[in-house]
């Protein structure tokens, strides 16, 4: 019975990734992986080192874009070494360095959520984030997606304006996910 739910699953996202939008592959020597032909690949960089970052080729309602990154590194090898707690605190303080580089001192960094959860038959940290630049009046939330392959760690963020438009970028990150190969 498991193995027949799990390829009902494995044809209908099979579908939906079919259907929804064409998929471009990303290559490297570490990773692959397909994303939908609505982002393109950027060379931009803000702050986080980021092995790739996709860039939403429409702008949103309020002339921002979505943005996606995807970083590879050695920070956790199975999802269990991940302390909420101390992720948290560490990220935070990374927040306030990082904006204080960029001379930005009043900010204010939130995290609304922390859970583990499968998604396309994946164990994946979900987070939830929300940062402010107060004196900017700047708001962005980001979802941060913790997943684990072969001893490295992928984290996958997705930018936008709000919740809601996180959400609405869920298919497209699951298929990230259910596509994705870390070597």
């Amino acid at each position: 019975m498991k193995k027949l739910i799990l390829l009902i699953q494995i044809l209908f996202s099979t579908l939906q990734f079919i259907c929804q939008e064409n998929y471009i592959k990303y290559e490297s020597k570490d990773m692959k992986f397909y994303y939908p032909d609505s982002y393109e690949i950027s060379e931009k960089r803000i702050m986080y080192d980021i092995n790739v970052k996709l860039m939403s080729k429409k702008p949103n309602y309020d002339g921002t874009t979505d943005n996606i990154g995807i970083v590879l590194n050695s920070l956790f090898s199975k999802i269990a070494e991940i302390n909420k707690e101390n992720y948290t605190l560490d990220w935070k303080r990374k927040v306030y360095e990082d904006f204080k580089k960029a001379g930005i001192n009043n900010v204010s960094p939130n995290e609304l959520s922390f859970e583990k959860k499968i998604i396309q038959n994946k164990e994946v940290m979900v987070r939830d984030i929300h940062i402010l630049l107060m004196d900017y009046n700047i708001s962005s939330y980001q979802r941060e997606y913790i997943f684990i392959q072969n001893n490295k760690t992928c984290f996958i963020i997705n930018t936008g304006s709000s919740i809601d438009e996180l959400n609405l970028k869920e298919l497209e990150i699951k298929e990230i996910i259910n596509s994705l190969e870390i070597f």
